[in-house]
């Protein structure tokens, strides 16, 4: 499902103004497609053909609504959905060109390494990606692939259904051995405010300092943005004192495990 195709000439058209009579290219795979939708659906573009490894034919109605939502948030003279970069063969799903970012909104599985390789694709043309993950598919209890490659890049949440109604949001998360051990109220985050500036979090959580070096950006209202905040560190150091960092072991203890393991063979079958 997407907004945008080509026309005979090669011209990107939105579903807005496209015609039912006319055949358009798909932008990603060039199949052709038709227009569809109306006063209850949205319009949109779809395969007659077999939609096949088509990412923009494979995309729900709840991602396309979430396109729909950014463009709306950033004003749709800023932002443009469904952008090509041919030069590396993506197609970004909202492109905010003044502050060179890139949403790339995630309702359904992918693999760590496909978020890295569009990380890297889109930042050798000097954008930064931001990932908005859906609590469809994502925020579980164990933590998928794809969220444990993002721990070093900006991503958030969002809950934002077919009634338009929810939130992009952030969260303090107690993450052990990819388990979800516990999690925050959601953070509302407005992303129509970026900062690229380095935060105070010199006493804040292990989990802060590290995001405040490894991201190169956050957004207002999220856990960078209110680190300073005092609610927000009761309620970290409530988590880490219920769920505390397993204690490292020294080469010495390691060295002698196996030793150890052996005695205690041993001396359960003595006491047999």
């Amino acid at each position: 499902m997407q907004i945008f195709a080509f026309d005979k000439g090669g011209t990107p058209v939105s579903a807005l103004l496209a015609s039912r009579q006319n055949n358009y290219r798909c932008l990603e795979c060039g199949q052709t497609v038709r227009l569809r939708g109306g006063a209850h659906k949205q319009l949109h573009f779809f395969h007659l053909g077999p939609i096949g490894s088509c990412r923009l034919g494979g995309k729900s109605l709840l991602h396309l609504n979430l396109q729909l939502h950014l463009q709306t948030l950033l004003t749709s003279q800023e932002c443009h959905l469904e952008r090509r970069f041919p030069e590396i063969n993506r197609i970004a799903d909202v492109v905010w060109e003044k502050e060179k970012l890139i949403f790339e909104i995630q309702c359904s599985p992918i693999t760590a390494l496909e978020v890295k390789q569009r990380i890297s694709d889109y930042a050798s043309l000097g954008y930064q990606a931001v990932w908005i993950l859906h609590d469809k598919q994502f925020n579980r209890y164990h933590l998928s692939s794809a969220e444990g490659a993002l721990r070093h890049f900006p991503h958030y949440y969002t809950n934002i259904g077919l009634n338009k109604r929810g939130i992009i949001y952030d969260q303090y998360s107690i993450d052990r051995q990819a388990l979800r051990k516990e999690r925050s109220h959601p953070l509302s985050v407005d992303l129509r405010l970026p900062s690229r500036g380095k935060h105070s979090t010199r006493r804040a959580a292990p989990l802060l300092r590290l995001r405040n070096k490894s991201w190169k950006l956050s957004f207002a209202g999220d856990l960078l943005d209110q680190a300073t905040s005092s609610e927000l560190q009761k309620t970290i150091i409530s988590f880490e004192n219920r769920f505390p960092l397993p204690q490292k072991r020294s080469w010495q203890e390691l060295l002698l495990l196996p030793y150890r393991m052996l005695f205690r063979i041993l001396l359960e079958k003595s006491c047999d």
